[in-house]
């Protein structure tokens, strides 16, 4: 099993470029109604005419559902990036425990003096040896992820590698997953601006950049990024 940066990254530029073009015709279309609207009631007030009233009104309600709904999709790319999030951890995670059984010692079982026991029931009914590390990486992951705050998770992934994410890293997915909180959950009235959202996929494909150096780092099959920077 590897742990694919590359691909990670790949695919997240890939949605920023697709984000990038939807807000561009969002903003046209917006450019548009705006010019529509404002020549319609210039007319209407020039001329006393219902017909450009109508024409007024129709352009201003069609601006405002494009604002609207340029606003839904902000706030759904931030959500996107979090999920890219808890995807690659997820995928980080299982490599490390599929090609370090050790490591999954701390988390099989919670309980002090049971630690990294399991049932004899869970080995007995285990088709073969590997379905049964399988399964139990699978609960080492869940474990591992376990908790509200990304810096937990952050601290378990340092912990099980002995390697250190970049500077300020950790603090800028921390602060996208409490915005996706705050969006999804708390049903968060605030608008997410276009920068906004932009950075939540650049942190995001940050991240699969920094596991990538992190795993080949410690020894764990990766492809790593490898694309020039300046060519991003």
């Amino acid at each position: 099993m590897t742990f694919d940066a590359f691909r990670w990254g790949t695919r997240i530029i890939g949605e920023e470029m697709s984000v990038q073009t939807v807000m561009s015709l969002f903003e046209d279309r917006q450019v548009s109604l705006f010019e529509d609207r404002q020549q319609a009631m210039e007319d209407a007030e020039r001329e006393e005419s219902r017909r450009d009233w109508s024409a007024y009104c129709l352009a201003d309600r069609e601006l405002g559902a494009l604002m609207k709904g340029s606003a839904t999709f902000r706030r759904q790319v931030v959500v996107i990036a979090v999920t890219y999030v808890e995807l690659m951890t997820e995928d980080f995670l299982k490599c490390v425990f599929t090609h370090r059984p050790k490591s999954m010692y701390n988390y099989l079982n919670q309980l002090a003096d049971q630690k990294g026991k399991i049932g004899l029931r869970e080995v007995l009914d285990a088709e073969s040896k590997e379905v049964l590390l399988e399964n139990l990486v699978l609960r080492s992951v869940q474990i591992a992820s376990q908790g509200k705050k990304f810096l937990v998770l952050a601290r378990n992934i340092e912990s099980l590698t002995r390697r250190k994410f970049q500077a300020e890293l950790v603090s800028r997915i921390e602060a996208i997953i409490e915005r996706r909180n705050r969006l999804v959950h708390e049903n968060d009235g605030d608008e997410v601006s276009a920068p906004e959202a932009h950075a939540a996929l650049r942190a995001a494909c940050d991240l699969a950049i920094d596991l990538g150096r992190i795993a080949m780092e410690c020894g764990i099959p990766a492809k790593p990024w490898d694309i020039d920077p300046e060519l991003e």
